[in-house]
């Protein structure tokens, strides 16, 4: 796995902006089944299963900010970013190895869920709108909207085999969407002690 980023900041009279692309590389260097329906390529009659190798995920990550002053002692700044996650490697290569299956039957004991190591990252779509001003010298107050869609969640999926018999496996199958506020206030240090409160309230 790697990664490399590139990020710049423009000031233009008092705009600000500050952009960035991320570029993110991985590779599980696995195999996988080529035909889930015949995963540990035990089934009479049935098309052959061969291992087939994991694809290399490369990502591209934009990264945009821009803020504005309204007043002397206050801005509005606006973020939009994607955002890239991978699964735990546990969660891909734990209980991965699919010859397991061999003796699947329907009905039969569960033989848990199973690894994927060909999960993609899961994906973030972030949108960040929000007003920053120094309320005095040393307090400074930031209230900030938010929202995120993120697809390509790990979930669970059922595969039925050339004999209707299943077997669960982690795979990105779900989606799901965050929006919420967070109001925070930060206190410049008065000698050693510096605080910071925020609250934030999301669904």
């Amino acid at each position: 796995s790697g990664a490399i980023y590139v990020q710049d900041r423009i000031e233009w009279r008092d705009l600000r902006i500050r952009a960035g692309l991320r570029l993110e590389y991985f590779d599980a260097n696995s195999e996988v089944p080529s035909d889930l329906q015949n995963p540990a390529n035990s089934i009479d009659g049935a098309p052959e299963s061969q291992p087939k190798s994991t694809t290399a995920k490369v990502v591209l990550a934009p990264r945009l900010g821009i803020s504005f002053p309204i007043l002397q002692r206050a801005s509005v700044f606006f973020s939009y970013g994607h955002y890239y996650q991978l699964p735990g490697l546990g969660q891909m290569f734990a209980n991965a190895d699919y010859s397991v299956l061999e003796d699947l039957q329907a009905g039969a004991v569960s033989f848990g869920v199973l690894g994927n190591p060909d999960l993609k990252p899961e994906f973030t779509t972030q949108y960040e709108f929000g007003f920053k001003s120094e309320v005095t010298d040393f307090l400074g107050l930031d209230i900030s909207l938010f929202y995120k869609d993120i697809r390509d969640l790990l979930g669970v999926e059922f595969v039925q085999t050339y004999t209707a018999a299943e077997y669960a496996r982690l795979t990105n199958i779900d989606f799901g969407g965050v929006r919420g506020f967070t109001v925070a206030l930060d206190q410049r240090g008065i000698g050693p002690i510096s605080t910071s409160l925020d609250y934030t309230l999301q669904t």
